[in-house]
C-alpha cells in the first residue's frame, strides 16, 4: 500500500447545507491551486427530497482571485449534475460525484446553480482536493 494522504490537501468549497433555487447561483471563495497540478471536485448530494430540480456544478478559473473566466475546453474533466425528477424517475440522492480541473490557472471557484419546478431545497456540498503537488508531502 501507498501513502495517498501526502500527496493532497483538501478544503470545503461550498459545505453541505440545504440550497434551494435562488435569484443567483451559489459561489464559492476562491480556491487557490499553487503548488498543485490538478483538482478533483467532490460533490456529495446527502438528501434532495421530493423536489423537481436539477443541481449543476460548474467552475470558473483565473489568474487572479477574482478567477472570472470560464474553463479553456478541456481543462474540466468530467460534469456533475445532481437531480431529483419524479417522472421519468431520477434521484441521485445520497450520491458523490466527481469532475476534475487540469487547467493552467492559480484560482478557481465553485458555482452551484439549482434549477427546476421545485420549491424547497436539497443538501448538497461540494469539496475541492488538489492533486499533484510540486512538493510532496503536503500537509
Amino acid at each position: 500500500m501507498r501513502d495517498l494522504r501526502s500527496d493532497f490537501n483538501g478544503t470545503v468549497a461550498l459545505a453541505s447545507a440545504a440550497k434551494a433555487k435562488a435569484s443567483s447561483p451559489f459561489t464559492s471563495a476562491a480556491i487557490d491551486l499553487l503548488g498543485f497540478d490538478g483538482a478533483m471536485i467532490v460533490a456529495t448530494s446527502i438528501a434532495l427530497g421530493t423536489q423537481v430540480n436539477t443541481y449543476t456544478v460548474t467552475l470558473t478559473d483565473g489568474a487572479t482571485s477574482a478567477a472570472a473566466d470560464t474553463p479553456v475546453s478541456g481543462y474540466l474533466i468530467g460534469s456533475i449534475v445532481h437531480e431529483y425528477n419524479s417522472s421519468p424517475a431520477v434521484d441521485t440522492s445520497s450520491t458523490v460525484k466527481l469532475a476534475a480541473y487540469v487547467g493552467g490557472k492559480r484560482y478557481i471557484k465553485v458555482i452551484l446553480t439549482v434549477a427546476g419546478a421545485g420549491t424547497g431545497s436539497g443538501v448538497v456540498g461540494i469539496d475541492v482536493i488538489r492533486g499533484h503537488p510540486k512538493y510532496s508531502p503536503v500537509a
